[in-house]
Parts: structure tokens; C-alpha cells; sequence
């Protein structure tokens, strides 16, 4: 079984491209050898299905594809070989209100 990453990713905005950045802990191991990767998963706020946004061997990812007003959540998981493991818990993303904007954990 693989371990999933122990934390949620950081998420960040960047105003001007109006893109979200998500960044995690690398995973290292010295004893596992095979490709590894990360697969990002976002979900819309209200939805009860996450969708593979992109899978990639950074431990960073810009995700410009979010819609104005639009709340998502994110999550990775660690895929080595053909193997997944379990996805790190939801961290949620950032969205403008009237008090500027809020990223990360909000209510």
C-alpha cells in the first residue's frame, strides 16, 4: 500500500493570471525505485465527484481553468508505477468575496 501525502496541498492566487497554485510535499524514499508521480484531483464546491485534473512528477501545479465565482477543493495522490495510493484530505481553494479574496480553509 502507498502512503498518501501526509498534508492537504497549499493553495494559492495569483490575481493576475487568475490562476490557483497548489504546491505538496515531495515524496522520498530510498528504497523505491520506479517512476513516480502525483495525480491532482479538484472538485467543484457542491459536487460529490472529484475530477484528475492532471497528473505530473512536480510537486507544483498552476490550475488556470477555474471559473469566476467558481469554489473548489483540491487533493494528490502518489502514484508509483501503476499503483495509487490513497488521496491526501481536501484543501480548499481560493474565491473573491466582499471582504477580498479567501484562500485556503473558510466557512
Amino acid at each position: 500500500t502507498l502512503p498518501s501525502p501526509v498534508l492537504p496541498p497549499a493553495v494559492s492566487f495569483n490575481g493576475l493570471s487568475q490562476c490557483v497554485t497548489l504546491r505538496w510535499t515531495k515524496y522520498v524514499s530510498s528504497i523505491e525505485k520506479r517512476r513516480r508521480s502525483y495525480r491532482v484531483y479538484r472538485r467543484a464546491e457542491g459536487s460529490s465527484e472529484s475530477v484528475l485534473l492532471a497528473e505530473t512528477e512536480r510537486t507544483s501545479l498552476r490550475d488556470c481553468s477555474v471559473s469566476a465565482g467558481g469554489v473548489y477543493v483540491y487533493s494528490v495522490s502518489l502514484v508509483i508505477g501503476d499503483e495509487e495510493g490513497e488521496r491526501s484530505p481536501e484543501m480548499p481553494g481560493c474565491r473573491r468575496e466582499r471582504r477580498g479574496l479567501v484562500c485556503g480553509y473558510y466557512q
